[in-house]
């Protein structure tokens, strides 16, 4: 179940924004206005989802995408990129590690709850299938 969710972007507006709606709907959120503190953050508090900007100072979220894979603790963490920053480089897709999905700016605020309740039911069946994997595993040793 998702009860932390981490917000990065340079907007202050967009984080005001989303954290209001985030906590009206009961969940904790921590925001950062950069790619570096929301690192910092993340790692002090492992959130349960990240929304992320593409186009920061410090650190991009392109770049915190990546240094996210190679943190054990916090790969796993899935990502929804909030941007207005297109992803299309030559005609091709840039794709960005841990990314769930994706939302324009600007953005509908029900869409976005929509696209965390959508991750909140996939990370559940991913929790359940390891748990009967495991109970499986089990039985096969016993």
């Amino acid at each position: 179940m998702i009860k932390t969710i981490l917000v990065i972007d340079d907007d202050t507006s967009i984080l005001d924004t989303v954290k209001l709606i985030l906590d009206s709907e009961g969940y904790q959120t921590h925001i950062a206005d950069n790619g570096q503190d929301g690192l910092e953050i993340a790692e002090k508090y492992i959130p349960d989802l990240i929304i992320l900007d593409i186009k920061m100072p410090k650190i991009s979220g392109h770049l915190f995408a990546n240094m996210l894979q190679q943190n054990d603790t916090l790969k796993n963490i899935p990502i929804i990129l909030l941007t207005g920053t297109p992803l299309i480089a030559g005609g091709v897709t840039i794709e960005v590690p841990g990314v769930k999905s994706r939302i324009n700016k600007p953005f509908d605020h029900n869409r976005l709850l929509t696209l965390i309740k959508r991750i909140e039911k996939e990370e559940a069946k991913k929790e359940k299938l390891q748990e009967i994997k495991e109970e499986e595993d089990e039985f096969t040793i016993n």
